[in-house]
């Protein structure tokens, strides 16, 4: 009697099949997992100048002399997820990089 030796395509199809189950639920959600993490790492990079802005606005009574580099608010900085900001009496802008717009929205 031979003895069978490897898969039969049917059984081959299936793991493939279960294979595409997965990572059609497996993507978007790691696409998620990124999405999250960026929107973490701008309101991180985001804090120490909310602070600084609060103190400046009670010092000088207001927001105009509150410019980024300025009456105690640290200079704008980039990183992995910020490509651009800017601090203008004020108010605060973040730029997200441009590798995440092929994230899309959940």
């Amino acid at each position: 009697m031979d003895k069978q030796r490897g898969f039969t395509l049917i059984e081959l199809m299936v793991v493939i099949g279960i294979i595409a189950i997965l990572s059609a639920i497996g993507i978007p959600a790691y696409q998620n997992y990124l999405r999250k993490a960026a929107l973490t790492d701008l309101l991180q990079t985001f804090v120490p100048y909310r602070t600084a802005i609060e103190l400046c606005a009670l010092d000088h009574g207001g927001l105009t002399p509150c410019d980024g580099g300025s009456n105690g608010i640290p200079s704008p900085t980039t990183t992995r997820y910020l490509s651009a900001m800017s601090v203008a009496k004020g108010v605060v802008t973040l730029t997200g990089q441009e590798s995440l717009n092929g994230l899309g929205s959940p």
